[in-house]
């Protein structure tokens, strides 16, 4: 009984620990992925038509 709870207790704080990373990764790139989206238009854009002047830029972030 001892053997098998020394074996499976760091194996499951593993498993679990590596569960919510893997949550918390996932949910932190859905937040910032429309921002690095529109940074990412913004950057094609001016790199596309470097001349014309950019309104959205001026607001709020």
């Amino acid at each position: 009984m001892m053997d098998n709870l020394i074996v499976f207790v760091p194996f499951i704080l593993g498993l679990t620990l590596f569960s919510v990373l893997y949550v918390a990764e996932r949910l932190s790139a859905r937040r910032y992925q429309r921002r690095i989206e529109r940074r990412l238009s913004s950057l094609r854009y001016s790199l596309t038509y470097p001349r014309i002047p950019r309104p959205y830029q001026h607001k709020a972030r």
